[in-house]
């Protein structure tokens, strides 16, 4: 059964994080949210849960006596979520929450009577409702150690005129308690670099203290998991979150020029399309290192481009920067870039996360075609229209999860294939353009950083190679796996 639908907006996200607590930069700055795993800025989980549980309260009576809820895939912030009763017995009720066409959240309840409550899991000071101000950034060894107490950042009437009907049937004190998981989470443990899991709270016999009491209980490094007892005014139970990765640190430009000959690019004019982080960072400082003019764009990181430039401008290099988005008109975008590039570096990229709704998602295979297929030879198109001599060679960078496809990413590995198709009928019959096409392996970026640790090739052994191959004389150049030396 259909239990309401919402999109959550900007103006969602700035009133949860003023009634949580919760400013972690995930929820509510583009730039920051870009350069974690999840792509872009992310819905509060416990928000979501929340308006779910009120949706259905306003439909039902019900008298849970524990709600579990588990996390499987983000909603993005602009998306529409939907809220659905899957199954309504006399002891459990289950509500699934999704968002383009996947399963995010689920949360299930067990019906009943509170029980009595358990005692605090410890005695720590109670630090103040605006603590902290900033998320706190721990590592794995400051997190195991971590129990302390917190008041609720909001008296619980806000609370109540934010869910009202979940509020008459739990209270509003254990409704607070549930809102101050947010903050725990994304503020406190694991703070800054966080990610929600879970949590199972047993609803017990409130009491009047407005607070949430923490003890970390388990810590696994390999999973980069944290599990948490936490209890508060009519609740106790378990949190259970992820310390994602910070953002990925690339080679500085010192580095990268020593394994460039000095001149070896000049006279080049390089366009970097995602030069403002990650692969297209490194390509932009390969290029500058090696003589040639470099242009980067950028679609919402101007902050990381512009310190990408500076470093290149400081070494001696040269480096103008420029917004562009793949998504957008890209023959009018590249009419105000002053640049008739004679090489392309095309690094445009999308988030990455996987969300299931079934084997494909057709929403996201599409727009991961209009990046890496339309968006590549769209591209390509409008640069050769600005040089006169009608000459382009163009960097297509593919992927091995072409041949060797991880579960979750079809539709990146469709796009990555169609691109493949198309650089090699490119080549064959577009007049003036040659296009250079790799199969790149996974190396550490912010888009490949994962909570699960992974084996990753150094991202200089792969792209210097590359960079010295498209400067050379162009001539056509078969499809294949770019390596490494791996020793």
């Amino acid at each position: 059964m259909e239990l309401d639908s919402k999109t959550f907006d900007w103006a969602e996200q700035a009133r949860f994080a003023h009634l949580s607590g919760d400013g972690n930069p995930l929820h509510l700055d583009a730039v920051v949210a870009r350069r974690t795993q999840m792509g872009a800025p992310v819905v509060h989980g416990v928000h979501a849960v929340l308006w779910a549980l009120e949706a259905a309260f306003r439909r039902e009576e019900l008298s849970p006596v524990s709600i579990q809820v588990n996390f499987l895939a983000p909603i993005y912030v602009g998306e529409t979520a939907g809220a659905a009763l899957e199954r309504r017995s006399d002891s459990e009720v289950r509500i699934a929450i999704s968002a383009a066409e996947a399963l995010a959240t689920v949360v299930t309840l067990k019906l009943g009577t509170a029980r009595k409550s358990e005692l605090p899991v410890n005695n720590c000071q109670l630090q103040s409702a605006d603590w902290p101000r900033f998320p706190i950034e721990l590592d794995f060894d400051h997190i195991k150690t971590q129990a302390g107490a917190f008041a609720f950042a909001r008296p619980q009437e806000h609370a109540a005129d934010e869910f009202p009907a979940l509020c008459r049937a739990i209270s509003p004190q254990r409704v607070a308690a549930m809102v101050a998981l947010s903050r725990l989470v994304g503020m406190i443990c694991p703070g800054l670099h966080s990610i929600l899991k879970s949590f199972s709270l047993d609803l017990t016999e409130s009491d009047a203290t407005n607070a949430i009491r923490y003890a970390t209980v388990e810590v696994c490094e390999r999973m980069s998991l944290v599990r948490m007892r936490v209890s508060g005014p009519g609740v106790s139970g378990e949190v259970a979150a992820f310390r994602r990765p910070p953002p990925v640190a690339q080679p500085m430009m010192e580095d990268v020029a020593a394994r460039v000959p000095k001149g070896a690019y000049a006279g080049a004019a390089v366009l970097v399309i995602g030069g403002s982080r990650g692969l297209g960072e490194v390509t932009a400082k390969a290029c500058a290192a090696g003589g040639a003019a470099v242009h980067i764009t950028y679609a919402t990181g101007r902050v990381d481009a512009e310190r990408v430039a500076g470093e290149i401008v400081r070494h001696g290099g040269t480096c103008s920067v420029y917004p562009f988005d793949v998504r957008g008109n890209i023959r009018a975008q590249l009419s105000d870039i002053p640049v008739a590039p004679t090489h392309l570096y095309f690094f445009a990229s999308r988030a990455m996360t996987p969300r299931r709704s079934g084997f494909l998602n057709a929403s996201d295979l599409d727009d991961f075609l209009c990046v890496f297929a339309k968006g590549f030879f769209e591209t390509c198109d409008a640069l050769l229209a600005k040089r006169p001599d009608r000459q382009l060679r163009a960097f297509y960078p593919s992927s091995a999860a072409v041949a060797e496809t991880p579960r979750g990413l079809t539709e990146y590995a469709m796009a990555k294939a169609a691109g493949e198709v198309l650089c090699e009928n490119m080549n064959r019959y577009a007049v003036g353009v040659n296009v250079v096409c790799r199969r790149l392996p996974r190396m550490l970026t912010d888009q490949t950083a994962n909570v699960l640790r992974a084996e990753s090739s150094p991202v200089l052994d792969i792209l210097l190679p590359i960079v010295s191959e498209m400067q050379a004389a162009a001539e056509p150049t078969p499809l294949r796996t770019a390596r490494g030396n791996f020793g």
